[in-house]
C-alpha cells in the first residue's frame, strides 16, 4: 500500500503503526540479545559476595531492636500501669480541691472532706461496713500500706533588710531558700475516716501546724494493688511560694512486686552507636536489678508484715509506742521513693536503648544507596546544621527572655526561662493559647507574636528545610549511577540463601561464579552461556540479568570524590599550563635582534 499524496513515509509507517508496530517491537525485544561484559560479570562476583553478607548481617539490629523492645514492655507492664497510676490520680488528684487550693485555708477542707475519706475508707457506697481486709483501699483495689506520712516544712523568720518607713511597715520576713523540716504526722492505714479528721481538725485548732512561716506540705501514700500486683507510691505537694502563690504537684512511680530478671571493632560513628546501644541496655538490666533485689528483699517483706500483717504496730497510739513504727515506715518509704527513682531510669534507659538501636538499624543501611538517603542526607547537612543552630538558638534566646518580661508576671507559661522556652517552642508547632498573651495586653502581644513567627517559623523553620532538601540533592548527585533495586538484589541473595539455585538451576550460578574466577569465559551471552553452562537459553537471559542487577552494586567500597571543583581547578591549571608553555615557544622562534 502507498502512502498517500503530501504524506511522508515516516507518517505512512506511522498511521500502519497499531498492531502491525506493536508486534515488530515485541519481535525485536525477543530476539534482542542480552550480553555482559567480562568486567561486568567480575562485578557481579564481587557485588554477590558483599550484598550476601549486608543481607545476611541486617536482620540481627532488627531482631535486637524487636527483642529488647518486648523485654522493656514485659518488665514496664505499662498496659498495667497506665489503668493503675490514672486510677489513683482521678481519685486523689482530679477529684475535690487539690487542684484548687489557693491560700493556706483551702489546705483543711481538702484534706478532711476529699483526702482523708476516700483514702481510709471503711463503708461502701450503702454505707455498709466493709470487712476489715477490705479497709482502707483507694477505689476498692488499692490497699494502704503503713501510714500516710505529712510533713511541712517551714522558714524561719529573718530581718527584711529594709531601711526607713518601709522597714516598719512590713516585718518580719522569712528565709525562704533555707526551709527547715517538721515532725511529720502518721496516720494509721487502719484508721477510719473520722479518726484522721479529727487529727487535722485538732492540728487546725492549734493554729502552729501550717502557718505564714510554712514554705511547703508533703503527703507520702504507699499503696499495694493485688490485682495488678503492682506497688505505688504517690506523693502530694503544696507549695506556699515567696510571692503568695500556691502551686501543687504530684508523683506517682510504681513498682512491679512481681518482677522477672530476663537473660538478655575499630572505632568510629557507628561503632560508638553500636556499643552505646549495648551500654544503654547494659544500664536498663542494671537499674532492673537493683529494683528486683529491693523489691525480694527479705528485710523489706519483714518490715511489711511488721507494718501490716503482724499488728505490733498502730500508729493510733500514744506518740511513745509508735517511735519505732514511725522510723520503720519513713525507711519504707524511702525504699519506694527510691524504686520509684529507679523505674524512672529504667524507662529513660529503655528509650536511650531503643533510639540508638534504630540508629544501628539505620547504620546497617548503608550498604545500598537507596536504603540509605535518609541517613546519608542528615550526616551530610550536619556540616550546615551546626552554624544554623547558634543562629536558632540566639533568636530563640531572644524571644524567651522578651516573653518572661513581658507576660511572666501573669502567665505561668512564662513565669520562668524554662517553661517559656517550651512555650515558645511549642508555639512554633501550633500548640498555644494566643488569647491568653491577648488577654495581658493585645497590641504588644500582637507585635510579639508576628516578629517570632516571622523570624522563627517563615525564615529559620525553612532555611532549615532548605539545608536539608540541599543536602538531600548532593546526596541524590553523589550516588547517581547504574539503577538499583533493593527488592531485586534482596530477591537474588534470598534465594541463593535458601537453595533455588541448587534445586531450581542446578548450581548454574554457582558454575558461573567459579567460570568467572577461572577465566574459562570470556564471552558472555544467552548462546554461550547455555552451551557452557548446559542450561536452557531463556535461563541463561536470567542469569545474566541477576549478574548485571548485581554488577550495579559492585561500586560498595569504592571511594568517590567529594568535591568536583577540584578536578576543575586541576584542569584550569593544565589549561594555564598550556597557554604559558605556547608563549614561551613562541617567544624563542622569533629572529633575534641585530644590535646596532
Amino acid at each position: 500500500m502507498l502512502a498517500a499524496k503530501g504524506e511522508t513515509p515516516a507518517a505512512a509507517v506511522e498511521a500502519r503503526g497499531g498492531l502491525g508496530t506493536a508486534k515488530a517491537l515485541s519481535a525485536l525485544k525477543e530476539n534482542d540479545e542480552i550480553t555482559l561484559s567480562y568486567q561486568e560479570a567480575l562485578y557481579a562476583v564481587k557485588a554477590r559476595k558483599n550484598l550476601r553478607y549486608h543481607f545476611l548481617y541486617l536482620p540481627f539490629p532488627i531482631a535486637f531492636f524487636l527483642v529488647f523492645a518486648a523485654t522493656a514492655l514485659t518488665h514496664v507492664p505499662v498496659e498495667v500501669m497506665f489503668p493503675t497510676e490514672n486510677g489513683l490520680a482521678t481519685t486523689l488528684v482530679s477529684t475535690g480541691t487539690f487542684k484548687n487550693i489557693q491560700t493556706r485555708a483551702d489546705v483543711f477542707p481538702w484534706l478532711t472532706k476529699t483526702l482523708f475519706p476516700a483514702l481510709f475508707v471503711t463503708t461502701d457506697y450503702n454505707g455498709n461496713n466493709l470487712t476489715s481486709d477490705r479497709h482502707s483501699r483507694i477505689v476498692e483495689v488499692h490497699k494502704l500500706l503503713g501510714a500516710v506520712e505529712i510533713t511541712t516544712t517551714s522558714a524561719e523568720e529573718t530581718d527584711c533588710g529594709l531601711e526607713g518607713p518601709l522597714g516598719v511597715i512590713y516585718k518580719p520576713c522569712h528565709d525562704y531558700d533555707n526551709p527547715t523540716i517538721n515532725v511529720p504526722i502518721y496516720i494509721d492505714s487502719n484508721a477510719d475516716a473520722a479518726t484522721a479528721i479529727a487529727t487535722i481538725v485538732e492540728k487546725q485548732a492549734s493554729g502552729t501546724w501550717i502557718t505564714p512561716a510554712t514554705t511547703s506540705l508533703v503527703i507520702n501514700i504507699a499503696t499495694y494493688n493485688g490485682e495488678v500486683d503492682l506497688m505505688c507510691i504517690t506523693t502530694l505537694q503544696v507549695e506556699f511560694q515567696i510571692g503568695g502563690f500556691v502551686a501543687t504537684k504530684y508523683k506517682m512511680a510504681s513498682i512491679p512486686a512481681g518482677t522477672s530478671i530476663a537473660t538478655a571493632a575499630y572505632w568510629g560513628i557507628w561503632r560508638v552507636v553500636e556499643w552505646g546501644a549495648l551500654a544503654a541496655v547494659l544500664a536498663y538490666y542494671v537499674f532492673w536489678a537493683i529494683v528486683c533485689d529491693g523489691i525480694y528483699d527479705t528485710t523489706l517483706s519483714s518490715q511489711l508484715t511488721a507494718l501490716e500483717v503482724s499488728g505490733t504496730i498502730d500508729f493510733s497510739k500514744a506518740q511513745e509506742s509508735t517511735d519505732e513504727g514511725k522510723m520503720l515506715l519513713t525507711h519504707v518509704m524511702e525504699r519506694y521513693r527510691s524504686m520509684g527513682d529507679l523505674m524512672v531510669a529504667i524507662r529513660l534507659a529503655a528509650m536511650v536503648a531503643l533510639f540508638l538501636l534504630t540508629i544501628r538499624i539505620l547504620g546497617s543501611f548503608r550498604f545500598h544507596p537507596r536504603l540509605n538517603m535518609v541517613t546519608a542526607t542528615l550526616g551530610a547537612s550536619l556540616h550546615s546544621l551546626g552554624p544554623f543552630f547558634f543562629v536558632f538558638v540566639v533568636c530563640l534566646a531572644a524571644f524567651v527572655v522578651s516573653g518572661c518580661l513581658l507576660f511572666g508576671e501573669k502567665l505561668l507559661a512564662f513565669s520562668t526561662i524554662g517553661h517559656a522556652t517550651v512555650t515558645v517552642v511549642d508555639m512554633l508547632f501550633g500548640q498555644f493559647d494566643l488569647a491568653a498573651i491577648f488577654d495581658v495586653d493585645y497590641h504588644v502581644a500582637l507585635v510579639w507574636y508576628w516578629c517570632a513567627m516571622i523570624v522563627l517559623f517563615l525564615v529559620l523553620f525553612n532555611m532549615l528545610l532548605a539545608i536539608v532538601l540541599a543536602a538531600f540533592d548532593t546526596v541524590r548527585e553523589e550516588k547517581a549511577g547504574p539503577t538499583r533495586s533493593v527488592t531485586e538484589e534482596f530477591s537474588i541473595i534470598a534465594k541463593e540463601l535458601i537453595g533455588v539455585e541448587h534445586f531450581w538451576h542446578h548450581d548454574a550460578p554457582k558454575r558461573f561464579r567459579q567460570s568467572v574466577r577461572d577465566g574459562n569465559l570470556q564471552r558472555f551471552n544467552s548462546n554461550t552461556l547455555s552451551e557452557h553452562l548446559h542450561i536452557g537459553k531463556d535461563e541463561a537471559k536470567g542469569l545474566i540479568h541477576n549478574m548485571k542487577v548485581l554488577s550495579a552494586g559492585a561500586d560498595l567500597d569504592k571511594s568517590k570524590p567529594k568535591d568536583d571543583k577540584s578536578v576543575e581547578r586541576l584542569h584550569d591549571r593544565i589549561d594555564a599550563l598550556e597557554r604559558a608553555i605556547a608563549s614561551l615557544v613562541q617567544q624563542l622562534q622569533l629572529p633575534p635582534m641585530k644590535m646596532e
